[in-house]
């Protein structure tokens, strides 16, 4: 099943975004960030990793367990620092604190 990621430009009104899981097991989703320096990204209100945007725009890949940029051989991983998140059955809410000017994410919901 072919999901649609969810995107936000990020504004001074959008301060989270609501992702669903689909799926009946917690997902590891593909979260791409876009913005600098550090950001904090929180999943329902729990802090879940932090990570230094140093080149644009990082991919946080939670089923590989990779950070990267453009592909997996320009790896991240030394600026990230946390778990990599995970997204409950259901409604997700994600947060953020820092220079993030774009996210987006997509569920990779699971059916086991």
């Amino acid at each position: 099943m072919d999901e649609e990621p969810v995107e936000a430009e990020i504004t001074d009104e959008i301060k989270e975004i609501k992702v669903i899981n689909t799926g009946l097991e917690e997902s590891k989703p593909i979260t791409t960030l876009t913005g600098k320096d550090t950001v904090e990204i929180s999943v329902n209100g729990h802090a879940q990793f932090q990570i230094n945007i140093d080149d644009d725009y990082v991919t946080v890949n939670s089923r590989l367990e990779e950070c990267y940029k453009d592909n997996t051989y320009n790896l991240k991983n030394h600026n990230m620092g946390g778990e990599f998140p995970v997204l409950q059955s259901g409604e997700n809410t994600i947060t953020w604190t820092g220079n993030l000017t774009k996210i987006k994410v997509e569920p990779e919901s699971r059916w086991l």
